[in-house]
């Protein structure tokens, strides 16, 4: 991935946050937009289904996820089933467990799961990048291919090059690639005798060290993602079970100096104590115990922090982010999308996750500090 395609993608995510109308924003258990819409829309629940002409983007999170009819713009989304039917003008941006596309795109189309698949009708103008346990790659891609996975699959047509890493490549009589097919695995690709590559085969054997890091890079995405996963679900019963005490820690970053400075004070100096207290045998059960809380706190913040950034996008639209469970995991699902979007720009993606990080260190020592309140 190019440093303009993060720039542009960190860009691009930020606008669908920021500009659509507030008409266009839901939140709730079961959430159906069909008909007409010149607008953007921004949805967070359990099941979203979309279906209809949008004239902007599509930015959803939830469990189940259905996007039909036309979208004029791009289409962002996170949750465990997604399914595109939809006629893309712009880019596709998925990540869930399953995740499937099955229409035409006019940009690009990434996309991660444990079951990742460009279906037999899919028509994909630019490139796919594709990352998962089981990836599939069907229909027409217009430009080059890039996947990842333990079992990669190829049965389309692929008109650039097609550049894949995983334990087990298949490359069906069906598949057509007009440019050369680069691949990295522990043995040879089975290729069909009825399928047609016009360029050069190169096969790198993956073993020893090597081999470790194809199966890492093969595996990053979907680890990425688990992680990911994982602190929503953190996130998420933090809002069910505490959510006055997880407001206010998120409240807290209001005071944006004082919090960072706190925050750069625990990350400085807890590293040193743990330090100073393992250099004795005493000190090593204390120091364990410690390490353990360091780390739940590192979580916390960075989930304070996106769930502060988030409800600062959701009161942007106009609308009431403490009013409904749904409305808080909304704005949580939001800030950690935008941060991880925001992260893929070299340099400036680093120093904003660092920053992010501090504040919600801050905010969370305070909280604790002053026995769980949020005023200053």
């Amino acid at each position: 991935m190019t440093s303009t395609f993060r720039l542009s993608a960190a860009v691009a995510a930020t606008a669908m946050m920021l500009a659509g109308p507030a008409g266009a924003q839901d939140f709730g258990e079961t959430i159906t937009k069909h008909g007409t819409f010149a607008e953007n829309i921004f949805a967070a629940g359990r099941d979203i289904s979309v279906d209809g002409r949008v004239d902007g983007d599509v930015i959803s999170f939830g469990r189940d996820i259905a996007v039909a009819g036309t979208v004029v713009g791009d289409v962002m989304a996170a949750g465990r089933t997604i399914t595109v039917t939809a006629n893309i003008d712009g880019d596709v941006r998925i990540a869930g467990e399953t995740v499937s596309n099955t229409s035409a795109v006019t940009g690009e189309v990434m996309a991660a799961g444990r079951d990742v698949a460009l279906r037999p009708t899919s028509d994909v103008g630019g490139r796919a990048m594709l990352a998962g346990e089981l990836v599939t790659v069907g229909g027409t891609v217009g430009r080059n291919v890039r996947a990842a996975g333990r079992i990669v699959t190829v049965t389309g047509a692929v008109t650039g090059d097609a550049e894949l890493a995983g334990e087990e490549i298949i490359i069906a009589e069906t598949a057509r690639i007009g440019g050369d097919l680069v691949y990295r695995s522990l043995r040879e690709a089975e290729i069909a005798a009825g399928a047609e590559i016009l360029g050069d085969i190169i096969f790198v054997r993956s073993d020893g060290p090597k081999d470790f890091v194809d199966r890492f890079l093969a595996g990053g995405s979907a680890i990425g993602l688990a992680l990911f996963a994982g602190l929503f679900l953190l996130g998420t019963l933090a809002t069910l079970l505490a959510p006055g005490s997880f407001t206010a820690a998120v409240r807290r970053m209001r005071r944006p100096w004082g919090t960072l400075g706190v925050g750069l004070g625990v990350l400085v100096l807890a590293p040193i104590a743990m330090f100073l207290t393992a250099v004795t045998v005493i000190g090593i059960p204390i120091t364990i115990v410690v390490f353990a809380l360091f780390i739940v706190a590192l979580m916390l913040g960075y989930l304070i922090a996106a769930g502060a950034i988030g409800r600062f996008v959701v009161q942007l639209l106009g609308r009431d982010a403490d009013g409904s469970f749904w409305a808080r995991e909304g704005a949580l699902a939001a800030g950690m999308v935008l941060l991880a979007v925001v992260g893929f720009v070299p340099v400036l993606g680093g120093l904003v996750f660092l920053a992010a990080l501090l504040f919600g260190i801050g905010a969370l020592a305070l909280f604790v500090w002053r026995g769980g309140t949020a005023a200053a």
